[in-house]
């Protein structure tokens, strides 16, 4: 069985089919690295616009959801921590936040931009009870962590 993507809707009593991410994630998949990570999330290589994901984990680091939070353009994407936290309020269970996205460029040096919207998306996280475990860029066949540089 496969974990769908979240898709959210207005109306809360609603449920809505969720859909698949290319290559799926396996229900209770383990993420304890960033290898598991880029495992996951590796066919953002070579995508010739900027996209941003987010999964969700329990508190034993279970993968319980994901949600496409943008789609951008070549060299950049919108981001609002509460485009990303908002799933993980309506989540039974989530515990923390891997942010994830790609650089068209296949570079994976961080931008100015990338690392306040990490730094923000931290405190956020902090201030709502979840922890946001890393933010990954993707680059061609490489992926860096910047979580640490916040």
């Amino acid at each position: 069985m496969f974990l769908k993507r979240i898709e959210l809707q207005m109306v809360s009593d609603r449920n809505v089919p969720y859909g698949p991410i290319p290559n799926g994630i396996p229900e209770g998949l383990e993420i304890r690295k960033e290898e598991d990570v880029f495992r996951v999330f590796g066919f953002l290589s070579g995508r010739v616009q900027e996209e941003t994901y987010s999964l969700y984990l329990d508190n034993r680091s279970r993968v319980i959801g994901f949600y496409m939070v943008s789609r951008g353009t070549l060299d950049k994407t919108i981001l609002s921590p509460a485009d990303i936290l908002r799933p993980a309020l309506l989540m039974m269970g989530c515990a923390s936040i891997i942010l994830v996205h790609n650089h068209p460029s296949g570079m994976t040096d961080p931008s100015p931009e990338d690392l306040t919207v990490t730094k923000r998306m931290n405190e956020a996280c902090q201030l709502l009870g979840f922890k946001l475990l890393d933010h990954i860029i993707v680059g061609q066949g490489c992926y860096r962590s910047i979580i640490s540089m916040v």
